[in-house]
């Protein structure tokens, strides 16, 4: 059908204005991506350096309290032994045989309290582990680099390494497609449509996009495609920072290897790309098909069937069933998950090339 249109040519079909688009986005990504990591990493240390500076003052105000203690004992059993034993004399009278009778059982009768306490021999009474729990958490909360009150949320170094990677790559997502969401609106209206029906190419597809519904006609299906930009590139981005950084840590902490040599070459990288990459496409797709139909809808004649994401979502399935929220899904895994290994791999390799992180 596609070559009967427009012969093997309109296999290629957007191909110039994708290459525009996917150039700048990856290198946003990857960007933003480095950027925050690096963010992240650097929030980690200060923190780390804030519960050691909290454990200190903690420690040093436990060993106080211990030595008050000691010190309230001790206190508490001389008084006690300068009251009893005189009574227990008979015979003796006066401040003269209390004074006397005080020294002969510190020299006879209780030679344990002439000598030192030990911290050991503290009084003090053990903490609780509701109590332990509280003391771990007030140090979270002052430790946190979160400002008020999002530092009672406690320490970012606390939350799972995948969440944190899985929200850096959602993050570095939202930045590149809110830059570069028009390119991709063109794109795929380029793409859906048929030879000779836009015979000014690109630039006539956005002449008439512009006239027909302004910027705002450049950024139709602009929800479905943010919430979906969320979900791939969070777990795209998630799963193979948590899978890379696994590998490593395996490597260094049981193989016993240096940083440099635990890292993953060109074919683990192509791996482990293609495997989030996977995954990310295959959780994400429907959001993919809904907002390729909010985008191509209206334009040249097509119906405009949809109201918005959740309408179109319904008559989708409510006509053919949940199967045509993956319409297509083979073919965009022959092309996307490719796409997103080679860019994995392009992208250690110019890193290794450009920065030294060993």
């Amino acid at each position: 059908m596609i070559k009967a249109d427009g012969g093997w040519k309109a296999f290629w079909r957007g191909n110039t204005i994708n290459c525009f688009k996917a150039g700048p986005e990856f290198a946003i990504v990857f960007s933003i991506r480095r950027y925050l990591s690096s963010l992240y990493e650097d929030c980690v240390e200060r923190e780390k350096a804030r519960k050691k500076i909290l454990l200190a003052r903690w420690k040093a105000m436990d060993e106080r309290s211990a030595s008050i203690c000691c010190r309230t004992q001790e206190t508490r059993e001389f008084m006690r032994v300068g009251t009893e034993e005189p009574r227990a004399r008979t015979g003796a009278t006066g401040l003269q045989s209390i004074v006397d009778g005080t020294r002969s059982s510190y020299r006879a009768g209780h030679p344990t309290l002439v000598s030192p306490v030990s911290p050991a021999a503290s009084v003090t009474p053990m903490l609780t582990s509701d109590e332990v729990r509280q003391r771990e958490r007030a140090i979270s909360v002052e430790a946190s680099i979160l400002t008020p009150p999002f530092h009672r949320l406690g320490c970012i170094s606390t939350v799972p390494q995948l969440a944190v990677n899985c929200t850096i790559g959602a993050l570095a997502g939202l930045g590149a497609q809110g830059i570069l969401y028009p390119l991709e609106v063109v794109k795929t209206r380029v793409v859906v449509s048929r030879s000779h029906e836009y015979k000014g190419g690109v630039v006539e597809i956005a002449r008439v996009a512009y006239h027909k519904g302004g910027v705002m006609e450049f950024y139709r299906g602009f929800v479905p495609n943010m919430v979906g930009i969320v979900v791939y590139r969070g777990l795209e981005m998630g799963l193979y920072s948590s899978a890379q950084q696994s590998i490593m840590m395996y490597r260094m902490q049981v193989k016993k290897m240096k940083r440099h040599e635990a890292s993953l070459n060109s074919a683990e990288v192509g791996v482990v790309g293609m495997f989030s990459s996977t995954v990310a496409q295959t959780v994400s797709y429907p959001l993919n098909v809904i907002r390729t139909r909010l985008q191509t809808q209206g334009t040249n004649g097509r119906a405009k069937k949809y109201s918005g994401m959740v309408d179109c979502m319904v008559k989708m399935i409510r006509n053919k069933g949940v199967t045509s929220l993956f319409s297509g899904l083979t073919a965009n895994y022959l092309k996307a998950v490719p796409a997103s290994a080679c860019t994995f791999v392009v992208f250690e390799w110019a890193q290794r090339l450009l920065v030294d992180d060993d």
